[in-house]
């Protein structure tokens, strides 16, 4: 049985350099950032040294203009409120209302799937924390009780629930075929372009909302979890996205993306001519010195060394494999790059190591921060867009690959390429 070909035919996306996938590749292509103080540090207390209380803060982006019906924004996170509109755009993308869905697939047909992590809303409690605190430093658990009844929501949990993305998205559209999240950290956005590619290669969908959602510019994730070394410098406005980063740590930011993937005679169907292809998706894991590490109290030298150079090129061989081709095939090279110095130079040497010649890199999370079970999203909206706008491809070397990865050692290379019949 021939496997059907995979198309991307909507993307939405909600980001600190644009909203919209037009918005986020005209920043791209002209290298624009959008780093400010975070909207929890007043400005003006932001030194030169604190790099931590800057990010890439979608300032721009308003729930109010995407979420329908509007009380549903009384149970939605930020984050889930990224991923809905990403999921709302990406459907007009594709010429999709999505408001009746329904008329373009059967709804039992329709799949949602997303990346996302933990969700933390530490100010839903805060009130009822500092009544509850009676000497100003330790919390009266029995206070507590009484204080939380008064002052926090019997809804809060449903903000903070990582499936939720999936599953207001699927609520709204009326979708009643597939629904899942993968919370696999950076390569969680991936993951679910490539599970949507596996719904349709099966035959159990017809069109799959697929996307992600994650923060890093809320202080609980950022700094409260200790996952990533925080910067203490701020990229210049003129940083490039096609050079290697030259930040010392993470930024912070935020992202929301969604991407419509459906079959070929799907498209066909709805009398649509797509602009991009699903090619392969390859995911490997080779442990990293910062995971072997932590099962070692003696170790912590390897807490130096995170991410893994041998998954990356694992990830980048296999992907092209699957593909029959060659690395000469590739215009260029989404990379990840989070600011994490080892992390990137461990991505670095890979692609190096991979690519011997010459090849475009491109840098999204240079100009816009680190946005977690975002990230990896990102780069392949990014990859989108270059697509689209014919932006460092051409006949010869029509695919991009972009890569995504984490401290543990898991990577991911996702390859696609312009639509040709």
């Amino acid at each position: 049985m021939v496997s059907p070909r995979i198309l991307i035919t909507g993307l939405g996306v909600v980001s600190p350099i644009g909203i919209g996938w037009s918005a986020f590749t005209d920043s791209i292509v002209q290298s624009r950032t959008s780093f400010k103080s975070l909207p929890h540090f007043d400005e003006a207390s932001v030194e030169p040294n604190q790099g931590y209380k800057v990010g890439g803060w979608a300032h721009e982006f308003d729930p109010k203009m995407f979420v329908r019906p509007r009380k549903a924004l009384k149970v939605m996170c930020r984050e889930i409120q990224t991923a809905f509109a990403a999921s709302m755009m990406s459907l007009e993308d594709a010429g999709m209302n999505p408001e009746s869905v329904g008329s373009s697939v059967s709804v039992d047909r329709l799949a949602t799937i997303f990346g996302c992590e933990m969700l933390y809303g530490p100010w839903e409690y805060a009130d009822a924390v500092r009544e509850a605190c009676e000497d100003g430093q330790s919390v009266d658990i029995v206070t507590f009780g009484s204080t939380a009844m008064k002052h926090i929501s019997p809804l809060w949990l449903l903000k903070y629930l990582p499936n939720m993305p999936a599953c207001q998205v699927g609520i709204a559209i009326g979708a009643t075929g597939a629904n899942n999240t993968i919370t696999n950290g950076d390569i969680s956005g991936p993951s679910a372009l490539a599970e949507a590619a596996s719904y349709l290669k099966r035959g159990i969908a017809d069109v799959v909302v697929a996307g992600a959602s994650g923060t890093r510019a809320n202080e609980t994730r950022l700094v409260y979890r200790g996952e990533t070394p925080l910067a203490t410098k701020v990229p210049s406005a003129d940083s490039s996205p096609t050079t290697d980063s030259h930040s010392d740590g993470v930024l912070g930011g935020e992202a929301g993306v969604a991407m419509i993937v459906e079959t070929q005679t799907n498209c066909e169907k709805r009398g649509i001519t797509p602009e991009v292809e699903f090619v392969n998706a390859a995911q490997r894991f080779v442990p990293s010195a910062s995971l072997l590490a932590t099962q070692s109290t003696h170790a912590m030298s390897g807490l130096k060394n995170r991410g893994s150079q041998a998954a990356i090129e694992l990830a980048m061989s296999s992907v092209l494999e699957m593909s029959n081709i060659g690395p000469e095939k590739i215009g260029c090279v989404v990379r990840h790059s989070s600011g994490d110095v080892p992390m990137d130079s461990a991505e670095k040497a890979a692609i190096d190591k991979f690519f011997p010649h010459e090849i475009p890199r491109v840098t999204p999370m240079q100009l816009m921060g680190y946005s977690g079970a975002a990230s990896g999203a990102i780069g392949i909206a990014t990859a989108i867009g270059l697509i689209r706008r014919r932006e460092m491809i051409n006949e010869t070397r029509p695919y991009v690959l972009s890569i995504a990865h984490t401290t543990q050692g898991a990577a991911t290379a996702t390859l696609l390429r312009r639509y040709s019949v």
